[in-house]
């Protein structure tokens, strides 16, 4: 497979044709991509593919069909597994992500506009496929469901760093993807799938 584009705008709709932007590598994909907006005018998309994570950016001063755009390897993650990866933005000049290697760590690497990628940092616990957000420009939840089916969260804040791993419940379904949202600053919204195929949400 391929990974395709298109954008809704208010007034204006929905894109009439996809835009094509291809692929990494000549590999077919088979792990989903995940996007990320920094502000109005930068737009990333990443993916895992032959065991590495790929970054491909737009920005306003690129064309608008992502032609002038090129598939970039982040590197110094090892051998990432196929799975989905995670991604936030605290602010307009950050991005943070996650990913799995093979061994199942969960590896955390931040860009910022004026240094670049840092070190990717290897996270304790296990949860798949990790989930990322942002609740303000210094707050970040990991979040996931782990192979016994208990739903755990963990924080970052820029003050204190990474908090311990908190698990609020269980009976949840085992390694399944979970949806979140911020409403608003220093809140969240998680939702998933429960253990009897219900669906579930939690607020803090």
């Amino acid at each position: 497979g391929i990974i395709k584009y298109t954008e809704w705008e208010s007034g204006i709709g929905w894109r009439d044709t996809p835009i094509s932007l291809g692929k990494p590598t000549n590999t077919n994909l088979t792990v989903d991509p995940v996007a990320v907006a920094r502000d109005e005018n930068h737009i990333a998309v990443f993916v895992v593919v032959d065991s590495k994570l790929y970054i491909k950016q737009w920005s306003n001063a690129n064309k608008s069909d992502w032609s002038d755009t090129t598939w970039t390897e982040v590197t110094g993650l090892g051998s990432v597994k196929a799975a989905k990866p995670a991604v936030a933005s605290l602010y307009s000049t950050q991005m943070s992500v996650l990913v799995l290697n093979t061994a199942n760590a969960i590896q955390y690497k931040v860009w910022t506009q004026d240094t670049g990628w840092a070190a990717a940092t290897t996270l304790d616990g296990y949860v798949e496929p990790p989930g990322l957000i942002a609740t303000s420009s210094e707050e970040l939840f990991l979040y996931g469901v782990n192979s016994s089916g208990l739903f755990y969260t963990r924080q970052w804040t820029a003050t204190a760093g990474w908090a311990a791993w908190s698990a609020p419940d269980g009976g949840w379904t085992a390694n399944t993807p979970m949806a979140a949202v911020a409403p608003r600053p220093h809140n969240l919204m998680l939702l998933g799938r429960s253990s009897d195929n219900y669906l579930f949400y939690r607020q803090y």
